[in-house]
């Protein structure tokens, strides 16, 4: 078992998107709960730390925080589209050095995977 991983931040611009690294696997999962919970304390839920250190035993893992959430931060006025939430999935990806991995996540009460 293991604590909450160091949360790092992906910048772009004024853009700065929270996010944590964990686990190790044949397989990168992103996995964004979308405001859910955020990175910082989502391991302090002990249902959602051992969820997530499910995840890392078969994945290396990567949680962020949607811009304007959580640790997350953005100039933005307005909340987050779609569109904007995958331009974060994209930069976590590339800070991270991942250029394929399976993606899930929640966005405005609707769960999807890619």
């Amino acid at each position: 078992m293991f604590g909450a991983p160091p949360t790092l931040y992906a910048s772009e611009g004024e853009l700065r998107i929270a996010y944590q690294v964990f686990g190790e696997g044949p397989l990168d999962l992103v996995f964004a709960p979308g405001g859910q919970l955020p990175v910082d304390l989502i391991w302090e839920e002990p249902a959602c730390a051992r969820f997530l250190r499910r995840l890392s035993s078969f994945s290396r893992t990567v949680l962020f925080d949607s811009r304007g959430w959580g640790a997350s931060r953005t100039m933005a006025e307005t909340a987050p589209t779609f569109e904007a939430w995958a331009d974060d999935v994209r930069l976590v990806m590339d800070t991270v050095g991942i250029e394929r991995g399976a993606v899930v996540g929640f966005f405005a009460g609707a769960v999807f995977s890619v």
